[in-house]
């Protein structure tokens, strides 16, 4: 009985301590709110008042067939629904959110999105939160016109976000709605041309086809173009290819030119690669060989470099923060280094310095021998260190006055009580 007991208490802790990781895991950023467009469900008397941009019965509100996402504070569709786009609308985009609140659990809903002709159409899932133990009636699943590219079981495992990319313009998107308290199923999909131009502040690049198999004679290439001034930082997340007969080169301009900025192919781990120029240009090519690989995926983000204006910390190179007079800096531990271009570990007083150290001198220290010929972070001369911080000198001579004369009432009244001491004995 008792090790029933035990048994039940750690399978409860574990289960706690499960259900408190994932919260935290999934924590969405959301929009920050217009100040200027009154909320969903306030009172209007013009659409042009709302947020939302509809405002119905004296409320702003959204259409029909519509709900109010709280998250990005948009009007976002609701499942069993069709999305058409043309070619007009290049780069389309949007978000499929599931509105729990509005359909029982266990109601199928599906999205179907389709783009138009030599399109193809990726997919960001952002969140997939349900009910563990209704594992039955709650799940999605992702299909294009040739694969599978979420299967039920697939959409249990929680790791996000999930990056997937259809053959073709066309995209269905199942799901099985969760009960109360969970968040559903949440993601963001993108249309694209197969020679396709980016200019979002950060983003995906996805291979057509994972991650699942690309296919074999295709020629895709991605544009990512910023403003003059700024930089391109491309993360690569996931890449399997046929090597060396297929290939994805990534150029230093807004065309081909040799040698390419990087020739990538299979490697066991994220890198980082950043351009020089405010453009970077990127082309997969496959050959005719059926490689059974699955190709790649990458996130970009266009910034500014160190000492740009800023309003957050993804408008600034990786390893930087957006600091409170809005420039792109390092953190407060950390000091820039121009000719290498990173942030370094600032080093305390007393740390030794120079050109093998890890780190540099916090700014108010300078790497200074000391009284032994050691190089160390120091407070400059006239100055000294007290609480964290370097002090004119004038305040350590007052300092030192005190003490002086406090030394020296001291002597004066020994030697006071030594003399008459002394004296008091002779006398004896």
């Amino acid at each position: 009985m008792e090790q029933l007991i035990r048994t039940s208490i750690i399978r409860i802790f574990i289960m706690l301590m499960l259900v408190i990781g994932l919260n935290r895991a999934e924590q969405l950023l959301c929009q920050s709110k217009v100040l200027t467009k009154k909320d969903y469900g306030k009172s209007c008397s013009y659409h042009s008042e709302c947020e939302t941009g509809i405002c119905s019965n004296l409320k702003c509100s959204c259409d029909n067939l519509f709900f109010y996402d709280n998250c990005s504070q948009t009007c976002i569709k609701n499942c069993n629904n069709s999305l058409y786009y043309s070619e007009s609308s290049n780069q389309a985009a949007g978000l499929i959110v599931s509105a729990d609140s509005v359909n029982p659990p266990g109601t199928k809903c599906l999205w179907q999105i389709y783009g138009w002709p030599g399109s193809y159409l990726t997919l960001v899932i952002e969140i997939i939160d349900m009910n563990p133990h209704e594992n039955v009636t709650n799940w999605v699943n992702v299909l294009s016109t040739r694969s599978q590219l979420l299967t039920r079981e697939e959409s249990l495992k929680r790791h996000f976000p999930r990056t997937l990319a259809a053959e073709s313009g066309d995209l269905r998107v199942y799901y099985s709605t969760t009960f109360s308290g969970y968040k559903g199923l949440r993601a963001s999909y993108y249309i694209y041309d197969f020679k396709a131009v980016l200019t979002n502040s950060s983003g995906y690049i996805i291979s057509p086809g994972f991650p699942n198999f690309y296919e074999e004679n295709r020629n895709y290439t991605w544009l990512i173009s910023g403003k003059i001034g700024q930089v391109v930082t491309l993360r690569i997340l996931n890449i399997s290819l046929h090597c060396p007969h297929d290939f994805v080169n990534m150029y230093d301009r807004n065309h081909i030119v040799d040698p390419p900025l990087a020739s990538l192919c299979e490697r066991g781990s994220t890198f980082n690669i950043t351009s020089t120029t405010h453009n970077v240009f990127i082309n997969f090519r496959t050959d005719g060989i059926d490689s059974r690989k699955k190709g790649f995926v990458a996130y970009y983000s266009i910034h500014g470099q160190y000492g740009d204006y800023c309003t957050s910390a993804d408008q600034c190179p990786v390893g930087l923060v957006c600091n409170a007079t809005n420039k792109c800096d390092c953190s407060k531990s950390e000091k820039y280094d121009l000719k290498y271009k990173i942030c370094k570990k600032a080093l305390i007083h007393g740390k030794p310095c120079g050109v093998n150290s890890e780190g540099y001198c916090l700014l108010f220290l300078e790497c200074i021998p000391d009284s032994k010929g050691v190089f160390r972070c120091l407070c400059p001369d006239h100055t000294y260190f007290d609480i964290d911080k370097c002090h004119p000198s004038k305040f350590k001579g007052v300092f030192h006055v005190y003490i002086y004369l406090y030394i020296y009432m001291c002597v004066c009244l020994c030697e006071c009580i030594c003399v008459y001491a002394i004296k008091y004995v002779y006398m004896l």
